[in-house]
């Protein structure tokens, strides 16, 4: 179980270090929190509290990597236990909460025109969110 303390700590991981994503590889949209760092004992303790997702070590010029990879279901998850201390991110993150919701909320039954309307308007909506916070950097 993660402490206020982790929570607080991993948002800022999320807001500085990783990335908040909704993609659509293919027919359907994805939702990924992702981080990646050199080797950090405090962001594998964190995964081993939470248990949400995959870590990878990955090796690259000789340097240490990890990579966390939440998505869709686990994705929010982990958005909602640290929604409050998000900063950066927080909109996006509000965005993929809603955009969850309304996913699961559909999901037993054909998606009608109105609905994939929808998906893809939050889609845009969420480009443009994350194009203009990477021009105000």
């Amino acid at each position: 179980m993660l402490t206020e303390e982790d929570k607080i700590y991993l948002a800022g991981l999320i807001d500085g270090e990783g990335s908040i994503e909704l993609m659509k590889p293919n027919r359907h949209y994805v939702a990924r929190v992702r981080i990646v760092m050199l080797y950090n004992d405090v962001l594998l303790e964190l995964y081993n509290k939470i248990g949400i997702g995959r870590l990878r070590v990955i090796g690259q010029n000789g340097k240490k990597f990890l990579h966390w990879e939440a998505d869709c279901k686990q994705a929010t998850k982990l958005l909602e236990l640290v929604l409050p201390y998000l900063r950066l991110k927080k909109k996006e993150a509000e965005l993929i909460l809603l955009f969850q919701k309304h996913k699961n909320k559909h999901r037993s039954r054909p998606l009608t025109e109105e609905e994939k309307q929808w998906r893809e308007d939050i889609k845009k909506q969420f480009d443009n969110l994350k194009n203009q916070r990477l021009q105000n950097l």
